[in-house]
Parts: C-alpha cells; structure tokens; sequence
C-alpha cells in the first residue's frame, strides 16, 4: 500500500478540460457554401432578366456557383478540430471552487481511495473501467467518476509506475478468450461507417438521393439550352456515384486520424473486450452491448444507436469467433434479463 498528497494545478485542470472546449473549424467550408449560393442565386437572376441573351454569362455564374459549392464538401472533410478559446477569469473561478484542494490518494491491491475536503471515496479495482496516460495527468475512470491524479505528485513520490502496474492489472483481472487485431483494413471500416450511417437515417439518405438526382435531371435535361449529357437514366447512378465518393471519405478518415487512434489489438475476455493503445486502455464489457450487427468484414457492437465498437474478424479463427459471439448474446441477454428485474 502507498500513500500519495497531491493538489491538482490549474494547468491540471485545463488539461482536463480540454476536450469540452475542442471545436472543428468550418470556417472555410461556409465561406465555400455561402459563395457558391450567391453565385447559383446570381446566375438564375441573371437568366430572369435577360432569358434570351445571358445564356453565357448566366450559365458561366451557375457552373461556378455549382462547382464552389461542391468544394465546400471536400473542404468540410478536411476540417481539423482545433481547441477554442475560453475565459481564463472563468476557468479560474471554476478551478477555485471544485478543485483546487488538497487531496490524498491511498492505493493497494483491492483498490484505490481518494480524500478531499467533500468526503472519502473508495473503489475496488473491479469497477475500473479505463486508464488515461494524458500529457501531466493519469485518469482511473470508472463508469460514473473520472479520478484525476497529477502525474507529476505520483513521480515526485515514486509510485507512478507502481500505480500503472496495479492498475492495469485491474483490468485484465478476467479470463483470458483470445487476442485479435482490433485495427480493420480501410475497406473494411470504410463498408462499416456506410453501413451504420445508412441504417441509421434510412429516409434522410433516401430523400437526399432523391433530391440530388432531381438537381441533376434539371441541370442535365430540364433546360433545352444546355447539352444533353444522354439518357435521363444515368441519374440513377447518382446514388452509387454518392455512395462511392462517401466511401473514399471514410478511406480518408481513416488514414487521417482513425488508424492512429484506435487500438492495435483486442483482448478478448469472458465479459469484456480490453483495449489498448498509447493514451488510453479501456474494456467495453458485453452487458453494455444493446446490439450486435454483422457485415462480411468485421461485427459492429453498438452500445447506444449513435456508436458502435469494430471488432475485425481477420483475427479470429472459427472456434474464436463462435465463443465470441456466445459470450456476446449471454452478456446481453443477462443485461437484458437485469433491466427487466429493474423495471
């Protein structure tokens, strides 16, 4: 057992609050849009006024109206998050009243306990349910309460690595299934956000492919000055031609910023699945799985309707993949069977 006092600082908590105060710009993209709208307004006017001389001018307006509009997809895509800013004066205030005491870690091999001015707290490592190797801050989470420990007072005593140790070890108190590649082909991640995005807003991506095809009949065939560009059938490869292109965005995204985050293997345990890369390892354990939906690359675990967990299957051998799927359906229908007895 060790003891540790520790204060976290007010660099601690901009730290910990960082992540609430990250914002993807979209500067760019809106002035792209709003661009390319001004351009399409300007050229239908140009067409009223003078409909039988301003073809030119009026056709030249709409196609750069519809062409900088189109980038402002692209643009979209590359957007980068970026922290913004807050009130110092108001962090502060904050940080004052909620976090600033002293507080007293005591760590052993049932579990951890943290003193502060409001009261005790004692956990058993059990209930740990992620571990957080952030830039000055180690996080033991559990699935209510983020415990927030500086990195700086646990090395300053010696007991940095002895808490990792004992933490991780926390983790990985289950049974042991197998160890699989937790990180898909870009094909595969990329058929698995095209079919979870499609599923989960069938008639909006219905009425939005409708209305795209509409917008490429009248631009192709509803004005008699314009070159036909063929049969009016080909707009019903406007979906696929949709499809392909959200494709390759999710190919993008997984190169840009996917591959890196995500976990290089999985653990998988009797209860739970344990992840692990250099930030962070986690578990996600079957009771908080709602559904489970196969395509031919991968399982999609789904915790809630809006994520969902990936899970390869190029790792598992047959035998792996079935127990795995018995372990999934016998953790949720326990869960399922627990809610009921709530109710």
């Amino acid at each position: 057992m060790f003891r540790v006092e520790y204060t976290i600082s007010f660099e601690n908590y901009l730290e910990m609050t960082a992540a609430g105060r990250v914002k993807t710009d979209y500067v760019i993209p809106f002035i792209f849009a709003l661009v390319g709208f001004f351009l399409l307004a300007c050229g239908s006017l140009w067409f009223y006024i003078k409909p039988s001389s301003g073809s030119f001018v009026g056709g030249t307006l709409l196609a750069c109206g519809l062409l900088v509009t189109i980038l402002a997809l692209p643009a979209a895509a590359f957007a980068r998050p970026r922290l913004g800013t807050a009130k110092t004066d108001e962090l502060r205030r904050v940080y004052a009243r909620y976090h600033s005491d002293p507080r007293v870690l005591e760590v052993d091999e049932e579990g951890w306990t943290v003193h502060w001015r409001g009261g005790v707290d004692t956990r058993p490592w059990p209930v740990l349910k992620a571990i957080h190797n952030m830039k000055t801050l180690i996080v033991l989470a559990t699935d209510s309460t983020p415990y927030w420990l500086p990195k700086e007072a646990l090395e300053r005593e010696g007991q940095l690595k002895p808490l990792l140790h004992l933490a991780q070890a926390g983790l990985r108190k289950r049974e042991l299934v197998c160890t699989v590649p937790a990180c898909p082909s870009a094909l595969v991640y990329s058929e698995a956000m095209l079919f979870h995005n499609l599923r989960r807003a069938v008639k909006t991506r219905l009425l939005a492919y409708a209305a795209v095809m509409l917008m490429v009949y009248w631009f192709g065939f509803g004005n008699p000055e314009y070159p036909k560009m063929g049969s009016p059938s080909i707009v019903l490869f406007v979906p696929v031609v949709l499809i392909v292109f959200e494709g390759l965005y999710y190919i993008q995204k997984f190169f840009q910023s996917y591959r890196k985050a995500v976990s290089k293997q999985a653990e998988i345990m009797v209860d739970c699945i344990l992840f692990e890369n250099e930030k962070v390892s986690w578990i996600a354990e079957y009771s908080g799985f709602t559904e489970v939906r196969e395509i031919p690359g991968a399982l999609l675990l789904y915790a809630n309707p809006e994520t969902f967990h990936l899970i390869p299957k190029k790792g598992f051998s047959g035998e792996q993949l079935q127990r795995f799927k018995e372990l999934l359906g016998a953790g949720m229908v326990e869960s399922a069977a627990a809610s009921s007895m709530t109710r």
